[in-house]
């Protein structure tokens, strides 16, 4: 997604993976409704950034941002949206940005496994009363260019056939890795199965349902806990490089311009992004992060001034 945030950025108006948002009321129903609305569709289109701090024309306006970042967290973004559609969604990100020298702030949407359908109606009520639905039951949206709209029956087809696409390419992948292995070193037809990198318990229909055996001459495969190999979220980070190195004042901008000067979420000792939860970093990546600023006092200047400079 860090293509799709770039382009979001520097968006000069908005399209079927960009929504433009000049502000955001956290007390306001209205700009919750729209707001859910469109991060559904945006899920079951494939992903896309929502950006706050912008016009329609992707211009930075000149408004304060802080009471938005506050509202817009993943825990209270993934209760509203238990609440409307029952689902336990939360692959979304909420990341600092910078255009034209002003911060704006970057919702970050991943794709849905499944689509997401509203299972209760979102009703904004304005001073004169009770206003239509922003979303109803029953209703699957899509992103329809620069419009959230009801799907249809093409939406549906181009969704399912995203995660036939998906399936396929894993075959395909564990197929070419076979068929490339030494001649003799290539396992019994009944470990052709593809897994996932991680195996844990799951109660979700989706899950691949794997079978526990002590054949010696079934396929081996590693249960990785990342929650173990990368226990930081970017918050929590944050807090402990700060620890580390009081002297630093580094902040969620900081840490966007690292990830995309250094390729950071491409090295997989350093990063992890599971399927239904927000990215997270390794202690390895903390000790780097360290050596950095030990070696070069303007480490994260620098970082910050070739991001910029990409804009």
């Amino acid at each position: 997604m860090l293509d799709v945030l770039d382009r979001a950025v520097g968006a000069r108006r908005e399209s079927r993976r960009i929504a433009l948002r000049s502000s955001f009321d956290p007390g306001s129903e209205h700009e919750w409704c729209a707001l859910i609305r469109d991060l559904v569709a945006m899920a079951n289109s494939g992903g896309g950034v929502i950006v706050f701090g912008v016009d329609r024309q992707g211009r930075p306006v000149d408004r304060e941002l802080s009471e938005a970042a506050t509202a817009l967290n993943p825990a209270r973004i993934a209760d509203t949206l238990r609440r409307y559609a029952d689902t336990d969604f939360l692959d979304v990100e909420l990341v600092s940005a910078a255009k034209e020298g002003r911060p704006l702030l970057a919702l970050v949407v991943g794709e849905a496994v499944s689509p997401i359908v509203f299972t209760k109606e979102c009703v904004p009520r304005s001073a004169d009363g009770r206003v239509g639905p922003m979303v109803q039951p029953g209703v699957i949206y899509f992103r329809h260019g620069a419009k959230s709209r009801p799907g249809t029956t093409r939406d549906l087809a181009k969704a399912i056939d995203r995660r036939v696409s998906e399936v396929r390419e894993s075959w395909l992948s564990a197929v070419t890795r076979i068929v490339r292995s030494p001649v003799g070193a290539a396992p019994p037809a009944a470990s052709l199965s593809t897994l996932p990198s991680e195996i844990r318990d799951s109660s979700s229909p989706e899950a691949t349902p794997i079978r526990i055996v002590d054949d010696p001459r079934a396929a081996a495969y590693r249960v990785v806990d990342y929650d173990r190999t990368h226990p930081y979220r970017q918050k929590e980070l944050l807090e402990e490089l700060r620890r580390r190195r009081p002297e630093l004042t580094v902040n969620q901008f900081d840490m966007l311009a690292i990830r995309h000067v250094y390729d950071i979420d491409a090295k997989v000792e350093f990063s992890h992004k599971g399927i239904y939860g927000t990215r997270q970093y390794s202690p390895k990546f903390l000790e780097w992060l360290v050596e950095q600023a030990e070696a070069s006092p303007e480490f994260f200047m620098q970082a910050r001034r070739q991001y910029q400079g990409r804009e």
